[in-house]
């Protein structure tokens, strides 16, 4: 252990293995380290936010990145950015070769002579051309643009790309954007501020903290206005990777609207089911009804934090269910 350490949680292989250190010159400290060590393996086991090192947060930034960048949406967006580019750079090309002096548009300062000025947009055009051909092949779009300056009209290739590039606005709205998000701000911390900001160490110091509290103070304080970073600015690290705001109520609240959303159509399908099955009894009818809901993204994506996975789920219930039940289970009468 560094002498900069207070103490440290070490895991192996198997629980029996794991082993809280301390600091020889902690003194009086040793009841809080050990109190915060402890919180860290309940987080450990029971798949709590954990808490980390400094050192972690360029790493984790890293990976939050590529699980943008490598994302099925992502690579369609590089595709259709990649075509619209292929397009556009076919179109210019064909444009300029066709009518040189439209590359003097966009410029300020152009010569006045007439010669002077189309000597002056022959030369931009070649560079133009010769510029383009080379991003073209580091690209590895050059056959495409190619192919596209072959086979259409500067009109037709006009076209072609705003399609594309329309193409490209559609593909750029489907990317999920929160974790590219969630990089960007940890590369703005530091080391420090990132371990700091840990939900994982907000609580374990919070929990050391209050140890110094009697039982009657913790029942009148909640953890929340003890602990020494904000929730919303907490940064909440998962064993698996996952990395998230810290914001539990809006999630719950979330979930808690879709249930109720849910629930509601769940009660009016219940309805139909048991009028479906008192309606059929004695009638010899094989119709069913059935009510049902799936399990919704938002209560899926909560439960997976937990290692709970639902996705793709469904809770339903049918009439000839409750004929069962209560022909076998139950009085029909009430």
């Amino acid at each position: 252990m560094q002498e900069s350490e207070y103490g440290r949680l070490k895991w192996g292989k198997e629980y029996e293995h794991q082993r809280i250190s301390g600091n020889r010159e902690l003194n009086n400290d040793a009841k809080k380290v050990i109190i915060h060590e402890l919180q860290h393996a309940i987080q450990h086991f029971e798949g709590f936010s954990t808490g980390g090192q400094g050192k972690m947060r360029q790493n984790i930034a890293q990976i939050l990145r590529d699980r943008t960048y490598l994302s099925d949406e992502a690579i369609a967006l590089r595709k259709a950015q990649m075509d619209a580019l292929a397009a556009q750079s076919a179109y210019l090309v064909l444009q300029y070769r066709k009518e040189p002096e439209t590359i003097l548009n966009a410029r300020s300062e152009i010569p006045k002579n007439k010669k002077e000025r189309k000597e002056y947009a022959a030369a931009l055009v070649d560079k133009f051309i010769k510029d383009t051909e080379q991003e073209m092949t580091d690209f590895g779009l050059f056959p495409q643009y190619a192919e596209m300056m072959k086979r259409n009209t500067v009109a037709e290739l006009k076209k072609i790309y705003d399609n594309l590039s329309q193409k490209a606005d559609r593909a750029l709205e489907k990317v999920d954007w929160s974790d590219w998000k969630k990089a960007a701000k940890l590369e703005k911390m530091t080391d420090d501020e990132f371990y700091h900001r840990l939900y994982g160490e907000v609580e374990a110091r919070n929990a050391a903290r209050r140890s110094d509290m009697s039982e009657a103070q913790r029942h009148k304080t909640t953890p929340e206005t003890t602990q020494d970073v904000a929730n919303d600015e907490a940064v909440v690290l998962f064993s698996n990777g996952v990395v998230m705001s810290y914001e539990p109520e809006t999630a719950r609240q979330s979930a808690v609207e879709e249930s109720e959303k849910h629930a509601a159509e769940y009660k009016k399908g219940l309805q139909e089911v048991l009028k479906s099955a008192y309606d059929a009894k004695g009638k010899g009818t094989t119709a069913d009804v059935k009510a049902g809901f799936k399990i919704s993204d938002e209560i899926s994506a909560i439960l997976s934090q937990y290692g709970v996975d639902v996705r793709g789920y469904t809770s339903d219930i049918s009439a000839s269910f409750v004929n069962h039940v209560l022909k076998s289970h139950g009085n029909q009468n009430h």
